[in-house]
Order: structure tokens, then C-alpha cells, then sequence
């Protein structure tokens, strides 16, 4: 939310004493009042405890049941890093690094030996390429990972 503000409403109860009661968006509410935000969009249902109970309960098992399309996601998250003029890190997004690299499974490498360069006329040209393995399972990193290093044997990998 300190990155991209408020984009979406909460949802308030409110119930027959007349209180508003917060039941979708309790997460975004206590981040605002960290960031001492004093105004925040709601939407007003009138209804009955059960039934808006019901519904908070909804909301979030939907949340709970939806799923990734890992290879989209992988390369929404790889243009985004990719991106030189936007100041967007992965970890404004909720993912951390090594989520991010479970998902994108970025492997850095050179085709040289180390401490070598390839020449053209005087000036040294430094062959360094990325390759990105999308991994889905990170039960399985290690594996991709030696899997990749056997693969590239003789070049000088860096796996990250």
C-alpha cells in the first residue's frame, strides 16, 4: 500500500446497533493506520452478523482457492525486474527474493573461463548472458539447479 496506495475498498458491516463493523480488507486497514493514513474507501452493507460473517468468510476462502498461472507470473515478474526506468523491486510486489528466484529461477553465466576475456582489436569484451528457468516445484531448485551446472559443464555458472 506505501507503493501503490489504496486501489480497492474495504467492505463494512453495518449492523443493527448502528456500528460499522470491518469485514473484508482488516489486513489493509491495520496497514493504513501504520502509515497513518486517516481516510480510506468502504463500502456499506447493512445486514446481519451471520450473514456478514458469511460473506468475510467467503471472501477470504476465495482468496485461498484461487491459483497462479506460474508461467505467466514468471514472465510478468521477469519484465518487471527487467525494467530499468521504474523503480519496481519484487519485494514492493510481497515477494521476497528467493520467492522470486523459486519462480523465475534466474541463473547467471559466461561461456569463459574465469578471469579470461574475449578481445576485439584492444578492448576486452566481457561475454556475459543470463538464462532464466522457469522452476515450479522449489522442492526441486537443487536439482534444476546441478541438473543445469552438469549441462553447462566447462562454462563458468553462477546459479542464483
Amino acid at each position: 500500500m506505501k507503493r501503490f496506495g489504496m486501489r480497492s475498498a474495504l467492505v463494512g458491516q453495518k449492523n443493527q446497533d448502528g456500528e460499522i463493523i470491518v469485514r473484508v480488507g482488516n489486513n489493509r486497514l491495520a496497514q493504513a493506520k501504520e502509515l497513518g493514513w486517516e481516510y480510506l474507501p468502504v463500502i456499506i452493507v447493512e445486514e446481519d452478523d451471520d450473514v456478514a460473517t458469511a460473506f468475510a468468510l467467503a471472501d477470504n476462502r476465495t482468496a485461498e482457492l484461487g491459483s497462479w498461472d506460474w508461467d505467466r507470473l514468471s514472465v510478468q515478474l521477469s519484465e518487471i525486474e527487467a525494467v530499468p526506468d521504474i523503480d519496481i523491486r519484487l519485494d514492493d510486489l510481497g515477494w521476497s527474493d528467493e520467492e522470486a528466484g523459486n519462480i523465475i529461477g534466474t541463473i547467471d553465466f559466461t561461456e569463459m573461463p574465469d578471469g579470461e576475456l574475449d578481445k576485439v582489436g584492444e578492448e576486452p569484451v566481457d561475454e556475459t548472458a543470463k538464462l532464466a528457468i522457469t522452476i515450479f516445484d522449489p522442492d526441486q531448485k537443487a536439482e534444476i539447479k546441478d541438473a543445469v551446472k552438469k549441462a553447462l559443464d566447462g562454462m563458468n555458472v553462477q546459479v542464483k
